[in-house]
């Protein structure tokens, strides 16, 4: 029998169109724990050849140290898991406008002057789900060249500029905007709020929903209103250096407000209050930082407690019911009792945390010489893994043969 056209044709493509990249090889740059428990964080490149192998590794390298000294990736950093696939492409360098196209692994196309950059997002989240499944945010990089732009979890930036990626990752991770102020277009202001209120593209508010971005002047309807002095004029003129309602934002001069004079999603190399607020819940919202512990007492009872990875301060109150027991780093229950923890993260980053990301808690419920937990799911915020469900979070036991665990 023979075989039609199309699937002759499609035989015959063999190795270009539906070929699998040439991956040279993985490896872990930062790991800090269980990926379904930890922010992970995927480089892959395009436009480097199997020979530019080493400057990509250089180029990741110093965007990771970067990424690391910037907060709130600094202080949280014990929350990410940093990897890096070596993708090898077939010509050096991405296709750019208006000149001859290159065959790189993931088709990423330079927009020339405007900047923007793209490429085979399904072909790069294919290559990671095979080798970095866990992945939650993917920045795709090419050599030389300027710019970057965020598609949801996959990112594209230079290689060459570290800020400029750590910039992106604001974007993928914090879901902040661009605050650059570049376009004189002035846009009726009610059509501006209309935009933000409905999170539709009218005009050139496009379709925007941000917390570090706004077209509202009224203090109550400001998103980062609890970031802002009583005694803040607003709008802010430009020659208060504080937080309150800076005109210049998402590209546009007039009718778009940001919260500060300087931030790294603008020009400078450090996230303003607000995106860093955001990047902090993001990062927490996808790890559970905390272990519960169990211990057997010699006169009857458990000692019950808890391990924590958080950065700065944390509160942890014990209850009984709805009646506050304690609040130390563990409490004594008897052989048939039943206790509630809640701790939380007390970061000076966060002043609104209406989700209650930063909060977490577990009952205890003691039976003899056995110990039982129920705990609240975790929040389901943050970007999900690119496979399975990233969200069944584990508590781990100790000493004693106790084990407390989530159940399936």
């Amino acid at each position: 029998m023979r075989l039609p056209l199309l699937l002759v044709s499609l035989l015959a493509l063999g190795t270009s169109a539906f070929a699998a990249p040439q991956v040279l090889g993985t490896k872990t740059l930062v790991d800090h724990g269980d990926p379904s428990n930890r922010y992970d964080v995927v480089f892959v490149g395009d436009g480097y050849r199997a020979a530019d192998r080493a400057r990509f590794e250089r180029q990741v390298a110093r965007a990771v140290e970067l990424l690391k000294s910037t907060s709130p990736f600094k202080e949280y950093w014990g929350y990410v898991n940093v990897h890096r696939i070596d993708v090898a492409s077939s010509d050096y360098g991405v296709t750019q406008k208006g000149q001859g196209k290159r065959n790189t692994a993931f088709d990423v196309t330079y927009g020339g002057s405007l900047r923007y950059v793209n490429g085979d997002r399904e072909a790069i989240q294919r290559t990671v789900a095979r080798h970095a499944p866990d992945a939650d945010a993917i920045v795709c990089l090419f050599p030389d060249l300027w710019g970057g732009v965020s598609y949801g979890e996959v990112c594209f930036a230079s290689g060459e500029y570290p800020r400029t990626i750590v910039h992106e990752l604001g974007h993928t991770i914090g879901r902040v905007a661009d605050e650059y102020d570049s376009a004189e277009i002035k846009v009726p202001q009610a059509l501006l709020v209309l935009g933000e209120l409905l999170g539709r593209p009218i005009l050139c508010a496009m379709g925007w929903r941000f917390r570090n971005v706004t077209s509202r002047t009224q203090r109550s309807a400001i998103p980062w209103r609890h970031w802002i002095s009583p005694s803040t004029p607003l709008p802010t003129h430009p020659s208060l250096d504080r937080v309150g309602l800076h005109e210049g934002a998402l590209h546009l001069k007039h009718g778009i407000y940001r919260p500060e004079q300087t931030c790294l999603m603008r020009r400078e190399n450090a996230f303003c209050v607000v995106c860093r607020e955001e990047l902090t819940l993001a990062l927490s919202a996808k790890v559970v930082p905390y272990s519960w512990t169990a211990r057997r007492l010699s006169g009857g009872g458990m000692s019950l407690g808890f391990k924590t990875i958080v950065p700065g301060r944390v509160t942890a109150r014990w209850f009984s019911g709805e009646a506050p027991v304690a609040a130390t780093p563990s409490v004594r229950v008897l052989a048939n009792g039943s206790v509630r923890l809640e701790v939380a993260d007390a970061t000076p980053f966060v002043r609104s945390d209406p989700q209650r990301t930063l909060v977490h808690s577990c009952t205890f419920t003691v039976e003899g010489a056995k110990v039982s937990t129920r705990t609240d799911l975790h929040r389901q915020f943050g970007q999900p893994g690119l496979r399975g469900d990233w969200r069944r979070h584990f508590l781990l036991g100790d000493a004693g043969g106790i084990t407390a665990h989530l159940p399936n």
